[in-house]
C-alpha cells in the first residue's frame, strides 16, 4: 500500500507531466498518455458477434453483422496500426467495415480516422468531438468523422443490429460517447473508466468547457441504469457492472473530498497535496488544476466572463478581465430556454458573453431582461435584437429612446471622460515602469482599455421590444422567472428579477454589494423600494455590480446611508454649499463596515448633483 504522501507526489508528477508544453506531440502523447506501448493484439471474442482488439492505442470493438462491421474506435495513427487492425478483423469476418464511431478526439481513438473514411466508412461523433478536433494539437491531426450527433443519442442499424450511442454529459472530454450494444448487455465507456492503478483524466481542454469532474459523476449514473453485465473500459480487460460500480464510488469519494477541501477555503495550490488517495490506490490525473478548482467551485472560466454556478441552471457572470464587460450578468436556464439578465457595455460584451454561454448550456437564449437603461446594462441589446425578447419596464424604452443616452450621464463620464483618461494615464506609467513584470500587466490593462474604447463605437442603442408596468412572468419551460416592478429607485424603471423557487433575486444596481451610482436616483422613494426588497422571501442576491450577498442587514445599511446622504446634503445646501462642495464634505464613513469602498469623506459628485436636483423637484411639488 503507498503511503499518502507517496500518492499525492504520484498525482503532482502526473500533473506536471501532463500541462508540459510540446510543439511535436508523441504518439502516446496524443492519446493523453493512456495507450498501451505494445503494437495491435489478438483480437478476443466479449460475446458471439462482438470482438475486442487491445494495444495500439485505446481498445477497438468489432460488432459483426451480416450487412458489415460496426466498429469503435481507430487506435493511435499509422498504417501499420490500421492494416493490423483491420488483418484481426479479418480473421473473424470477411464483412467491410461499414460503420465507425469514435468515442472522444483524443488520437489513440480517433488516429485512424480518415483511412476508414477513404475505405468507404461512416464515421461517426459527437459534435463536441468534431469541434474539439478544431483545436485538438497533434500531429498528425486525425480526421474530421464525417457524421455527427448534436444531441444526446445516436442509433446505428446495420445488419438487424442495433448499436446505442449515448452523450451522456462531459466527463474525460466534452464530446464522450459511451456506445451500448442492448442485444448482448454490454456497454463500452472509453475512457469514461480506468482500471487499476491508473487514475481518471479530466481534459478541460476543448468547447463547452471540456471534461468535467462533476458532470463525470452524473454520467457514470446514467451508465449504471443500462441493463449490461460487460463493460469495456477505454484500455485494460472486459469488466463487469460490479466493477463499473466500484470505479464510480472510488471517483465520487475523490471528488466529493476536492471539492470538501475547495469549500473549506483550500487554497488552489495546496489542493493536489492535501488530497487523500491513498486509501483509493488511484489519484485523478488533472492537466489544469485551475479549471478543476474552478469547477470545484461552481466556476467555469470562458475568455471574457466566469461563470459561478448559484443554483442549478442559474448562473452568476462576471468579467474574466480580458475585455471591458459592464455589468454582472445572470443566465437562467430552464427545460427550454435560457434568460439572459443585463447586456454589458457594448456588443462586443455581449457576443463574448453568448460564446461563453455556451460552455455552461447550449440551450438558446430566447429571453433578455434589462434591469434599467444605463449604458453597461443595455449596450449589448443590438446582439439579441430579432433573436430573443428583450424585456424590460415601461420607462426603460422610453429612456433609450428619448434621453440621448449616448451624450448623457452615466455613459458620459464613464466611458467618453474616464476610459480616455486611463488610457493616458497608462501609457505614461507604462513609459516610466521600469520592472519589466509590471510593465507587462499595464500592457495588458492598456490593451484591455484601447479595445474597449474602439468597441464604443459600433454601440447602437436598442430599446425593449416587449415591457410592462408592474409584473411579468416568464416561462422557460419547468422554471418560472417573475420580472418585479416594486418601485422606482436607482432609476424611474429598475426591475427585480426573482426566482421563487430557488428564492433567488437579481436586483441590478437597485441594490448592489458596494455604494451605487446615484445620477439618476429618487432617493426617498429608493428607501421604501428596498423596503419592499427586504420584504420578499429571497435567500441570494445577485446584483449588478459587486459580489452575491444573502444578509439583507446589507439592504439596511445601504437604507441608512441613503438616508444620511439626504440629511447631510440638505443640510449642507442649507449653509449655502454647492453640490460640488457638498460631494466632498459629506460623511458617511460609519457605512465604511459595510461598504469598504467608503475610504473617507465625501460622495461621487454625480450623484450629489442628482440629489440637489431631486430636491428642488421636491420642492416644487
Amino acid at each position: 500500500m503507498m503511503t499518502a504522501m507517496k500518492m499525492r507526489i504520484l498525482l503532482l508528477i502526473a500533473c506536471v507531466a501532463l500541462i508540459r508544453p510540446s510543439a511535436s506531440i508523441s504518439l502516446r502523447a496524443q492519446g493523453r498518455g493512456r495507450g498501451p506501448a505494445q503494437g495491435v493484439q489478438p483480437i478476443q471474442q466479449v460475446k458471439p458477434g462482438l470482438y475486442m482488439v487491445a494495444g495500439a492505442g485505446a481498445n477497438s470493438l468489432v460488432r459483426v453483422t451480416n450487412a458489415g462491421v460496426i466498429l469503435m474506435d481507430t487506435k493511435l495513427p499509422g498504417d501499420q496500426n490500421y492494416n493490423d487492425l483491420v488483418g484481426q478483423i479479418k480473421t473473424v469476418t470477411d464483412q467491410p467495415v461499414k460503420f465507425v464511431i469514435v468515442t472522444h478526439h483524443h488520437a489513440d481513438h480517433t488516429g485512424n480516422t480518415g483511412k476508414f473514411i477513404e475505405a468507404g466508412a461512416q464515421v461517426l461523433g459527437h459534435e463536441n468531438l468534431k469541434r474539439n478536433l478544431e483545436t485538438y494539437q497533434n500531429n498528425p491531426l486525425p480526421a474530421q468523422p464525417n457524421l455527427t450527433y448534436p444531441g444526446s443519442e445516436y442509433v446505428v442499424k446495420l445488419g438487424g443490429v442495433e448499436v446505442q450511442v449515448h452523450h451522456f454529459g462531459r466527463s474525460h472530454t466534452s464530446g464522450d460517447s459511451i456506445v451500448y450494444y442492448p442485444d448482448l448487455k454490454v456497454v463500452a465507456l472509453s475512457d469514461a473508466l480506468t482500471t487499476g492503478t491508473t487514475g481518471p483524466l479530466i481534459d478541460y481542454a476543448g468547447v463547452s468547457g471540456g471534461g468535467s469532474a462533476l458532470e463525470w459523476k452524473q454520467v457514470l449514473n446514467r451508465v449504471l441504469a443500462l441493463d449490461f453485465d460487460a463493460a469495456i473500459p477505454g484500455n485494460g480487460p472486459v469488466l463487469t457492472k460490479a466493477d463499473v460500480q466500484a470505479f464510480k464510488m472510488k471517483f465520487d469519494t475523490v471528488m466529493d473530498r476536492a471539492a470538501a477541501l475547495v469549500r473549506s477555503g483550500v487554497p488552489k495550490d495546496q489542493l493536489l497535496m492535501q488530497l487523500k488517495t491513498d486509501d483509493i490506490g488511484w489519484a485523478p490525473r488533472i492537466p489544469n488544476v485551475d479549471a478543476f478548482y474552478n469547477e470545484l467551485s461552481g466556476i467555469t472560466a470562458g475568455k471574457a466572463y466566469k461563470f459561478e454556478k448559484v443554483a442549478d441552471g442559474v448562473f452568476y457572470a462576471t468579467a474574466a478581465g480580458s475585455m471591458v464587460t459592464g455589468s454582472n450578468n445572470v443566465a437562467v436556464v430552464g427545460d427550454r430556454d435560457v434568460l439572459v439578465v443585463d447586456t454589458g457595455t457594448s456588443p462586443a460584451a455581449a457576443r463574448a458573453f453568448v460564446e461563453d454561454l455556451k460552455l455552461v448550456t447550449q440551450k438558446p437564449v430566447r429571453f433578455v431582461v434589462n434591469t434599467h437603461f444605463h449604458y453597461d446594462h443595455t449596450d449589448g441589446n443590438q446582439v439579441y435584437a430579432g433573436k430573443a425578447d428583450i424585456i424590460a419596464h415601461d420607462y426603460v424604452k422610453y429612456a433609450i429612446e428619448k434621453l440621448d443616452v449616448l451624450h448623457r450621464e452615466p455613459y458620459q463620464t464613464s466611458q467618453l471622460t474616464n476610459v480616455p483618461a486611463r488610457i493616458d494615464t497608462l501609457k505614461k506609467r507604462i513609459a516610466d515602469e521600469t520592472n519589466a513584470q509590471q510593465k507587462m500587466a499595464l500592457e495588458r490593462q492598456l490593451a484591455v482599455a484601447q479595445q474597449g474604447w474602439e468597441e464604443l463605437k459600433e454601440i447602437k442603442p436598442t430599446p425593449p421590444n416587449v415591457t410592462y408596468s408592474k409584473k411579468k412572468v416568464v416561462d422557460l419551460g419547468g422554471r418560472e422567472v417573475q420580472l418585479l416592478f416594486l418601485g422606482r429607485g436607482h432609476t424611474n424603471g429598475d426591475t427585480v428579477v426573482y426566482l421563487p423557487k430557488e428564492k433567488i433575486v437579481c436586483t441590478g444596481d437597485l441594490m448592489e454589494s458596494q455604494i451605487a451610482y446615484m445620477g439618476d436616483a429618487q432617493f426617498d422613494e429608493w428607501v421604501k423600494t428596498l423596503e419592499a426588497l427586504k420584504k420578499m422571501d429571497w435567500e441570494t442576491d445577485l446584483p449588478g455590480h459587486g459580489a452575491p450577498f444573502k444578509d439583507k442587514a446589507l439592504i439596511t445599511a445601504f437604507q441608512g446611508y441613503l438616508t444620511d446622504l439626504m440629511k447631510q446634503g440638505a443640510e449642507l445646501r442649507g449653509q449655502g454649499r454647492t453640490a460640488e462642495q457638498t460631494a466632498q464634505q459629506v460623511d458617511l464613513t460609519k457605512y465604511q463596515t459595510s461598504f469598504p469602498q467608503i475610504q473617507g469623506s465625501g460622495a461621487d459628485v454625480r450623484g450629489v448633483r442628482r440629489l440637489y436636483q431631486w430636491m428642488d423637484e421636491k420642492a416644487r411639488k
